[in-house]
């Protein structure tokens, strides 16, 4: 996983569709590499 951005948490009210949380992933070698041309997004919603 790349980064995790969860609804309502912090200093920043955001919300995720239904209070879910929002995933970006990367392939370890891309992140290596810095490649974020193949990032893919997934959003959670409880």
């Amino acid at each position: 996983m790349l980064l995790q951005l969860d609804s309502g948490s912090g200093d920043v009210d955001t919300l995720w569709g239904d209070c879910g949380i929002g995933n970006f992933f990367i392939r370890p070698d891309d992140l290596k590499k810095a490649d974020f041309s193949r990032v893919v997004y997934n959003r959670d919603c409880t």
